[in-house]
């Protein structure tokens, strides 16, 4: 339960998040979203706040997005109808020339956990099967494993399990694991991976 004064700390984050003097500061801008994130795990209800993270996360600064990521996750489920704005961002992040920040995008597509999102994060998890970046590959395998988990009743798309197949045989051994343990959760019900 959010201890008394919740209302006046998210008000007192919105006005420094929405603060133009700040927002052009990167390192004091930085500072405001740990706040948030420091008010959010003192149990401080934030969640008010959830459209200015979203415009927190349109930044190059990896820490940053890191924390708005963390603080997007937690809230996407209370806020359904604007995770779809979550979604439009990291699929932006997604063609980022940076892989960091490609496989962050990716990792924290599939960890916010809706299932009306699916459709939204498929082509990227897919393009991130063929990314030239090894780190972007092992992401995008788990992400299949964690989509299916979240509808473990839909159909299986055979493209996705052949190129699960091919990436069995990539240059990177944590990609190849990766896919192993991405085809036994995907064809557990078919009695595994049957390599």
């Amino acid at each position: 339960m959010p201890y008394l004064g919740s209302e006046d700390t998210e008000r007192e984050l919105r006005r420094a998040l929405c603060n133009p003097h700040i927002q052009s500061d990167p390192l004091r801008y930085r500072n405001t979203v740990l706040k948030v994130l420091r008010a959010m795990s003192q149990g401080v209800d934030v969640s008010g706040l959830f459209s200015e993270m979203v415009k927190a996360c349109a930044t190059a600064d990896i820490v940053q997005k890191k924390l708005v990521y963390v603080f997007l996750c937690s809230y996407a489920a209370l806020n359904p109808e604007l995770s779809l704005l979550v979604i439009n961002t990291l699929r932006k992040d997604c063609q980022d020339p940076n892989p960091m920040v490609r496989s962050l995008a990716l990792r924290n597509m599939t960890n916010l956990r809706l299932p009306s999102l699916v459709e939204y994060v498929e082509q990227p998890l897919t393009a991130g099967l063929r990314d030239r970046a090894a780190c972007v590959r092992r992401v995008a395998v788990l992400g299949w494993a964690k989509i299916h988990n979240l509808q473990p009743n839909s159909e299986t798309d055979a493209a996705v399990v052949n190129e699960l197949y091919t990436l069995l045989r990539d240059p990177d051994p944590v990609v190849m694991v990766n896919c192993l343990r991405a085809l036994e959760e995907i064809l557990k019900e078919e009695g595994g991976g049957g390599y």
